[in-house]
């Protein structure tokens, strides 16, 4: 967004230099995106992250509104933070060796609103309780980072 939000991985991943723009990521486990150390403890996933100007809403989106407007199913686990909510769901999956379950999360970064997915394997631990933690690392990072500007 034109410098106004510093996107920061969580531990073991990585952005493909290749996806990124002005308000989109793709990050996946370091090592599978060819760098030569890091990723090793991190769950196997890929996750996808996403602005908008938050404009005249002051709250992101529940989890209720954006499965139903994402044509997901309806959440599950949802577990509220201070600028938004993480929660998990199933819709269909960007590649055919991840699981249609996944984390999603909708937060209020700076005077953003990011929308994140965490993607797995099925019965891996990024589509486990561990891949809430994951989202969660890194909405923090990405709005601590972004305050200190």
């Amino acid at each position: 967004m034109r410098g106004k939000v510093t996107l920061v991985p969580p531990d073991g991943y990585c952005i493909d230099p290749e996806s990124l723009n002005q308000s989109f990521a793709l990050l996946a486990r370091c090592d599978a995106l060819g760098a030569s150390t890091g990723g090793s403890g991190a769950p196997v996933g890929l996750m996808t992250v996403s602005l908008t100007r938050t404009g005249n809403q002051k709250q992101p989106p529940t989890a209720e509104e954006f499965t139903a407007a994402a044509g997901l199913a309806a959440p599950e686990s949802a577990k509220k933070h201070a600028s938004g909510v993480i929660f998990r769901t199933s819709g269909t999956p960007p590649a055919d060796d991840l699981s249609s379950t996944h984390w999603r999360a909708v937060s209020t970064v700076g005077e953003f609103t990011m929308g994140a997915a965490l993607f797995g394997p099925d019965g891996r631990r990024a589509v486990s309780a561990e891949g809430a933690e994951v989202l969660q690392e890194m909405i923090q990072r990405t709005t601590d980072k972004t305050k200190a500007g």
